[in-house]
């Protein structure tokens, strides 16, 4: 059992995650509704590629929001590097929920959106690897798999709660009524949320693996140039460790475009799929965390992989030789999640254990990070161009097949040099 004090750390990381990840998955979500309020409505193909375009950026700042708070948490502590994260994330939601559209601020409109999502790429950047290392460095080493796949859960309801709004508008509203401004109603929650998140922050105390290196004025003045020179292997596995996670997210996010759009499900019945397969994932996370404390990490992390290249074989083939009915949807978005899950629950934790305390979250941050950025940051723009360019229906799980088969390349590696960090 975890004491008060460990629980307290693990519940305010988590909180944290799940509100950031909110705020963060809202404009994937709502991603239909925004391409038509902030883009002119001739093409919609134009359109939409715009918005998803806009998506990548936002996730191609997250590793500078890495390198920054990554810095700022090897050299000043954990708690001051996620406390200020999510102030950030929330200023954004508000700023996205009052921008007016295309119809009133032109192009405009469209720069601003862009500007507010490098923030909160930034923003994301410094929350999950900082976050996930306060909790880890509060625990012992035995129950790390437990408080990291517990976190990533929470990260993962994040994505739940966001597309329980979706469900939920897409019910009680018409398409006219959110695309008129009920889109905006969970951005102004999110902000709320956030802000209560931020002052729950303030005060926690600073891990006592960082105490213990200021102890021993072990710090480093440049956290990222000691990474980058005596770790450039670990950090190369580490960010292809990322890649099926980072695809994986990005895939679910974006179900009620793929589903809607290529398979003509109602958004509804998308927001539903999609859901209930971020519930999976979620629940599944912190099991295989646990499980991780009582097997290697590697072996989680090689079956994950594994199963997941899988997966994507067998949907590549089953769509393609079945009619695409909703239960087809269903079943097959259940390979991905799944498989998926297995990884998601124990590669931070694997991560953070690689590297030594003073430069565990710059190095963490940055591969971490990077992955998201290059990988999910860029893969649904690479859905919408290869759907457009093939006509192939069963294009983005090429895609996730590609990045299954690099996480277990570097799940093998992870195996083969097995030194790892317990303080």
């Amino acid at each position: 059992m975890l004491s008060m004090y460990e629980k307290r750390a693990v519940v305010v990381s988590s909180i944290g995650g799940v509100l950031e990840f909110f705020d963060f998955t809202l404009y994937a979500i709502f991603a239909p509704y925004i391409s038509q309020v902030f883009f002119p409505k001739e093409d919609k193909f134009i359109s939409l590629l715009m918005v998803f375009f806009i998506f990548a950026i936002g996730y191609l700042a997250r590793p500078l929001g890495g390198v920054l708070f990554g810095h700022i948490a090897d050299k000043y502590g954990r708690a001051k590097a996620f406390s200020s994260s999510i102030l950030i994330m929330a200023l954004c939601s508000l700023f996205i929920a009052l921008l007016p559209g295309y119809k009133t601020l032109g192009f405009s409109a469209a720069i601003l959106l862009l500007f507010c999502r490098l923030l909160q790429g930034i923003s994301l950047g410094g929350e999950i690897p900082n976050a996930s290392i306060f909790a880890a460095e509060h625990v012992k080493y035995a129950r790390r798999g437990l408080v990291i796949g517990f976190i990533f859960m929470c990260i993962t309801l994040g994505n739940v709660l966001a597309g329980l709004i979706g469900v939920f508008l897409t019910h009680m509203f018409t398409h006219q009524e959110i695309l008129n401004g009920m889109w905006r109603v969970p951005f102004l929650i999110g902000f709320a949320a956030a802000v209560i998140a931020y002052f729950l922050r303030r005060g926690v105390l600073e891990t006592p693996a960082f105490y213990q290196m200021l102890a021993k004025s072990n710090t480093l003045k440049m956290p990222l140039l000691s990474a980058c020179k005596k770790h450039p292997k670990e950090l190369v596995a580490s960010f292809a460790l990322v890649a099926l996670p980072a695809c994986s997210i990005s895939m679910l996010l974006f179900y009620p475009t793929y589903f809607s759009d290529v398979f003509h499900l109602s958004s509804q019945n998308s927001y539903i799929i999609t859901t209930f397969n971020f519930i999976v994932l979620a629940f599944l996370s912190m099991v295989f965390g646990m499980l991780s404390d009582k097997v290697s990490r590697e072996k989680v992390l090689m079956l994950g992989s594994l199963l997941a290249l899988i997966s994507g074989i067998t949907n590549l083939i089953l769509i393609a030789v079945c009619i695409p009915t909703q239960i087809l949807m269903i079943v097959s978005s259940l390979f991905i999640s799944i498989s998926s899950a297995i990884v998601n629950g124990v590669y931070a934790v694997t991560i953070l254990e690689k590297f030594a305390v003073n430069i565990r979250s710059t190095a963490m941050s940055l591969s971490y990070n990077l992955g998201f950025a290059i990988i999910g940051g860029i893969t649904p723009l690479l859905f919408v161009w290869l759907l457009k360019l093939t006509h192939i229906n069963t294009a983005p799980y090429l895609v996730f097949t590609f990045m299954a088969a690099i996480t277990f390349v570097a799940a093998l590696a992870y195996y083969r040099d097995r030194h790892f960090e317990r303080s």
